[in-house]
């Protein structure tokens, strides 16, 4: 999971405290295109992809590395439908909608964009992020320098993961802000005369 220096935010004086985010990326890029569902349609380019998943996903990403100034980051995603829990219970998340064309187009153009970050991402077969996500978390106690661990997800079943060394932060609190940040922006692109400087916040 080593970070290799790309970018501003780890180009920082190292700490001696080893702090590590773990990101659900399916749970977060699920949020980020549904933040700006009622804007799809000014995320597209001229090829007719969907941008605004990958949008709102690197902005969501650039808030958190900017924040939380972590020595070591990994974006886990869910690896497909089928898990060990569904070969168990064949109703699991059954009753989940299915999901948009336009938000499945987007994923491999999330992985790119990590990929040109330099932060690295992972799914493995018949599990999903949060089990994944938890494990780490409890590798990250057994090191000989303890980690900060920062997970951000939209399962708040994570909360359990909670205690002197992990805080969970779910992600609905984090899209408040970003939305904010891009009501902004379109303002300015879109209405004659506006400017950021005239925008409270």
């Amino acid at each position: 999971m080593y970070q290799r220096p790309c970018d501003s935010w780890y180009n920082r004086p190292m700490e001696k405290k080893n702090k590590l985010l773990l990101i659900d990326g399916s749970s977060v890029a699920f949020r980020a295109f549904f933040a700006l569902y009622n804007q799809i349609d000014r995320f597209k380019n001229a090829n007719g992809l969907h941008t605004n998943a990958v949008y709102g996903f690197n902005l969501m990403l650039s808030h958190l590395l900017e924040r939380i100034q972590p020595t070591h980051v990994l974006v886990a995603f869910d690896a497909g439908k089928t898990t060990f829990r569904t070969e168990m219970y064949a109703d699991y998340k059954g009753g989940r909608a299915k999901t948009p064309d336009e938000f499945r187009e987007q994923f491999p153009f999330i992985r790119e964009q990590l990929d040109h970050l330099g932060i690295r991402h992972y799914e493995l077969a018949q599990y999903e992020a949060d089990d994944l996500i938890g494990t780490l978390d409890k590798m990250a106690e057994t090191t000989s320098v303890p980690f900060e661990v920062t997970i951000v997800s939209g399962d708040k079943d994570l909360i359990q993961l909670t205690d002197d060394n992990t805080v969970v932060e779910i992600s609905k609190k984090i899209v408040v802000p970003m939305l904010l940040m891009i009501i902004a922006v379109l303002m300015v692109t879109y209405i004659p005369g506006i400017s950021l400087c005239l925008l409270p916040g």
